[in-house]
């Protein structure tokens, strides 16, 4: 099993994240990746490609994406990401900046799963989910 921590990322963050984007082309048999707190906007989201994100994805169990700067256009291009990871049982996407139409779009997204066991989604703000 290939794990990549925070640590391990800390060295190579940029404000483009091309350099994460190259790293993370490097591997293909990666079980638990944890980009929280990584500042993943929307660029950086889109800066994956689907392409090199289905490569990276494949066998990946455990994603944390937690504590970026997903809105609501980024939890779309991670809904389409998230539906190339056939054995996902984890998923941590808490303290992002999506909306009720970010989080719509991940849950039919995450729908599809037949491996899913675990969601954390706790708001930056508990006020984006109400009315």
């Amino acid at each position: 099993m290939v794990f990549i921590s925070n640590a391990e990322l800390q060295k190579i963050q940029s404000e483009d994240c091309s350099e994460i984007t190259d790293f993370l082309s490097s591997f293909t048999d990666l079980e638990h990746l944890s980009l929280s707190d990584k500042s993943i906007d929307l660029a950086c989201a889109k800066g994956i490609g689907a392409e090199r994100w289905g490569k990276l994805a494949s066998k990946i169990k455990i994603l944390k994406i937690s504590e970026n700067e997903i809105n609501d256009e980024g939890a779309a291009v991670w809904a389409t990401y998230l539906e190339k990871m056939p054995l996902l049982e984890q998923l941590d996407i808490s303290k992002n900046v999506f909306g009720k139409d970010g989080a719509s779009k991940l849950v039919e997204s995450l729908k599809k799963s037949k491996t899913l066991k675990e969601i954390r989604a706790k708001p930056v703000d508990s006020k984006l989910f109400v009315g």
